[in-house]
């Protein structure tokens, strides 16, 4: 993910994020086919009740390593665009260990709490 330092660019994170969007694209698409042919299947109902919350289950553990990535992807990017819009000099710029930022001026983003916690 990381051109030329220690540190992301901008572009490096914009593609981590895409790359993560179409995995959790794929994750979704996979997941709709499989509902779809058990919602078809003429299996016994209770066969089926118990493979849906079984799919259901795969589902959430596939998504949540993603997810969790992207929202730390975005925070990641939205700290260093914030950094950017205001000229102040950032790791990835300086290759440095925070020259320029102090911690108190980095906003504390966090991600939605939707998009980490279990539906349970």
């Amino acid at each position: 993910m990381v051109s030329s330092g220690a540190f992301p660019s901008l572009c490096d994170l914009d593609r981590a994020i895409q790359r993560e969007l179409a995995t959790l694209a794929t994750i979704e698409a996979d997941h709709r086919s499989a509902c779809r042919w058990l919602d078809e299947w003429s299996g016994p109902k209770e066969v089926k009740e118990h493979l849906a919350c079984r799919l259901e289950a795969r589902h959430q553990t596939e998504r949540e390593a993603h997810v969790v990535r992207l929202a730390d992807l975005h925070q990641q990017r939205m700290v260093l665009a914030m950094a950017h819009e205001t000229g102040e000099q950032t790791e990835a710029d300086s290759g440095g260990s925070g020259a320029g930022l102090s911690p108190s001026k980095l906003p504390k983003l966090l991600p939605p709490v939707w998009m980490i916690s279990s539906p349970n």
